[in-house]
């Protein structure tokens, strides 16, 4: 339960304490200071030394944000590979092929949810597909299927190439993820010292809760299940 996964964490940073007590404190410090640097106001020469808070936030959420998005891409790849030993190189290409269909499904029915069931069937039974064909014959030689899909890859890149074009398409965001949100982070000061807070794309706060809670939940399968 929470309190099992709560002691195991507790455990592993007493353990890392007791083996580097000096780096220990060295990061405490630098996620002390870092998180000072996000939370409060700074004042006008800090300002002076580092630049406008705003674009520092923007810059941290952005890092935050992307490394999420890298995140829900690799982790399919990581899954994969740690529990079936295959070395599928093509996992990218699959995911822009997902990309390409749920484009042309949402634009032919209008509706931007309904592309991710759809994409989630085909591109997996296209995975099914390659596991039955390709990795089924070759298990345990990641030689060969690092080759293989590798080829495969670049087949499929080519294809899309020739159906899709080389100019990049945009799946616009439904009305609930538009626009920009508010969040409780003070960016500046105005004059009156009434504070200004920061706003920030709605659909990449998504984007970053969704990375979160998929990961929480790969943990938990992965460590509290048979």
């Amino acid at each position: 339960g929470p309190d099992h996964i709560a002691n195991d964490s507790y455990g592993h940073m007493q353990s890392f304490y007791k083996r580097h007590p000096v780096w220990s404190v060295i990061l405490l410090l630098l996620i002390a200071g870092f998180l000072w640097l996000v939370v409060t106001p700074w004042s006008p020469g800090l300002e002076q030394v580092m630049g406008r808070k705003r674009i520092f936030l923007n810059a941290v959420l952005s890092g935050i944000t992307l490394g999420a998005l890298y995140f829900l891409v690799a982790s399919g790849f990581t899954l994969v590979f740690g529990l079936m030993r295959n070395v599928n190189l093509a996992h990218g290409s699959l995911y822009l092929l997902g990309g390409y269909l749920g484009y042309e499904i949402a634009n032919a029915t209008g509706m931007w949810l309904l592309a991710f069931p759809i994409v989630f069937v085909l591109v997996g039974a296209l995975g099914l597909l390659l596991q039955h064909q390709v990795f089924r014959r070759m298990e345990g030689e990641e030689l060969r299927q690092t080759l293989v899909t590798i080829g495969i890859s670049v087949v499929l890149a080519d294809i899309m190439l020739w159906i899709w074009g080389g100019q990049s398409y945009q799946v616009l965001s439904p009305d609930w993820l538009s626009g920009p949100m508010t969040l409780p982070l003070v960016s500046s000061l105005r004059s009156n010292g009434d504070p200004v807070y920061l706003t920030y794309p709605q659909v990449r706060i998504a984007i970053l809760i969704a990375a979160i809670v998929i990961g929480l939940a790969m943990w938990l399968v992965l460590n509290r299940s048979r």
